[in-house]
């Protein structure tokens, strides 16, 4: 018989959380049966937070072999070995009302989990910080690229920059006075997917108008297509939880360029281009005297990825054979 696995209701599949929900739950789904808890994104309107809320307390079915929780809140009695997924504690420098549940919820869920898997080094840091007692259960592993495989390498389209997002964290507006602040040449042409006007409009001041081009909503396969074509993926963004775009950008073969931080450290070691965080002239004069990492060091770097290395993690917590 298959075991029967709870797993957290399903968040937007464009997320990153639910990029880890499809990648993860397709490796569970191979052998077991998963038994989705309600979505906390399914409410709607002016009360959607309390309903999200009331929907993600429901307690899961009954019979569960084991239950994967990712999403915030963790349900109620969860009557089954626990595997909790901890992506970041960005919620940490959120408002006190928000801190407050989040920091109760967590504080549930180290409490009862027989394993928390933490989606980076720097995130199990965090998380023993702030509940010490995690030490004993926690353990990091990385995340999967989301979109790309190492298989899809592509040489790039030479001084083409990838953006990605339009959520003022990801700082693509700094990025592109970024690009207007190199030496003439280095860039020859941006690509923004889903970035502001106001990115757009930068950007175009750096390379010409014509050279930019802005995309909405790509598709997985489009998407991969962008990173393959990129010459540089460029996030100067310091509030991530993992960072899943830097691991698509080196398994395409795209150059990351990212500012200097543990995390980035982590991820991309000497496989990207890590700038000290600066005024804007002098993160350009860093990039412009950088030297690009090599093929070989990228390559490398990207086999660290891996979902089904990832997957197993979760499984082990669970108790589960290893994936056939």
């Amino acid at each position: 018989m298959r075991p029967r696995i709870g797993v957290s209701g399903p968040v937007r599949p464009d997320s990153g959380i639910g990029v880890i929900q499809r990648e993860l739950h397709a490796r569970l789904a191979a052998d077991c049966e998963l038994v989705p808890s309600a979505s906390r994104d399914a409410a709607h309107g002016p009360l959607a937070a309390v309903r999200g809320l009331a929907a993600g307390l429901q307690p899961p079915a009954r019979g569960l072999d084991g239950y994967v929780g990712m999403v915030s809140p963790l349900p109620l009695r969860v009557p089954a070995p626990l595997v909790y997924i901890v992506h970041d504690l960005r919620w940490l420098r959120s408002g006190a009302a928000k801190r407050t549940y989040r920091a109760l919820d967590l504080r549930r869920a180290v409490r009862s989990a027989e394993r928390l898997v933490c989606v980076s080094e720097c995130t199990r840091r965090d998380l023993v910080a702030h509940y010490p007692e995690a030490a004993a259960t926690a353990q990091a592993a990385w995340l999967g690229p989301g979109v790309v495989t190492s298989a899809d390498w592509g040489d790039g389209i030479p001084g083409r920059v990838l953006l990605v997002g339009g959520d003022p964290r990801k700082q693509n507006e700094r990025a592109a006075d970024v690009l207007a602040a190199l030496p003439a040449g280095l860039i020859t042409s941006v690509v923004g997917v889903g970035v502001s006007a106001r990115c757009a409009e930068l950007a175009g001041a750096a390379v010409g108008a014509d050279n930019v081009q802005v995309r909405h909503r790509l598709p997985d396969e489009q998407m991969a297509a962008e990173f393959t074509q990129a010459q540089f993926y460029v996030h100067l963004g310091t509030d991530e939880g993992f960072g899943l775009p830097y691991v698509e950008a080196l398994a395409s073969g795209c150059v990351p360029v990212a500012i200097d931080q543990p995390l980035t450290r982590e991820v991309l070691g000497d496989a990207g281009i890590l700038l000290r965080d600066a005024p804007v002239p002098d993160l350009a004069a860093q990039w412009a005297g950088a030297a690009s990492p090599s093929a070989a060091a990228r390559r490398e770097r990207a086999t660290r990825f891996s979902w089904d290395a990832f997957a197993a993690v979760v499984r082990e917590g669970l108790q589960l054979p290893p994936a056939a």
